[in-house]
């Protein structure tokens, strides 16, 4: 036989120490070992009776939490945008004007396509 020792705290666990203080007097130590394990097979039993946990059991509709969230989101992001400074720097002279239309040129040039390369062929 094995031996199990249960300390209950007598004010956290006021109910449990009455209704084992209350099997002790209708029957003794006998009637509180009863009781204790008929409490435990009934809680064996109900873990046994659970469902499995599948997937479907643990999702949860988020839904309601979409305005929470957003909202959370939208201030994170302006926090971050209020901390950013952006500058521009135009300059009136000729040559940054010659400095920009040689920069978007070179750009255009590498956005165009050979003709080779927009049929699909190299």
């Amino acid at each position: 036989m094995r031996r199990y020792t249960l300390r209950l705290d007598e004010n956290q666990d006021a109910d449990l120490v009455r209704w084992l203080d209350q099997a002790r007097a209708e029957g003794g130590y006998g009637a509180v070992s009863r009781r204790l394990r008929e409490a435990l097979r009934a809680a064996y039993e109900a873990e046994n009776r659970r469902p499995s946990h599948t997937a479907e059991a643990w999702q949860v509709d988020l839904s309601a939490l979409l305005p929470q969230i957003r909202s959370t989101v939208e201030a994170a992001v302006m926090s971050v945008l209020g901390q950013i400074q952006l500058v521009a720097a135009v300059g009136t002279t000729a040559d940054t004007a010659d400095e920009a239309e040689a920069l978007l040129d070179g750009l255009s040039a590498d956005l165009l396509l050979d003709e080779e390369d927009s049929n699909g062929m190299a």
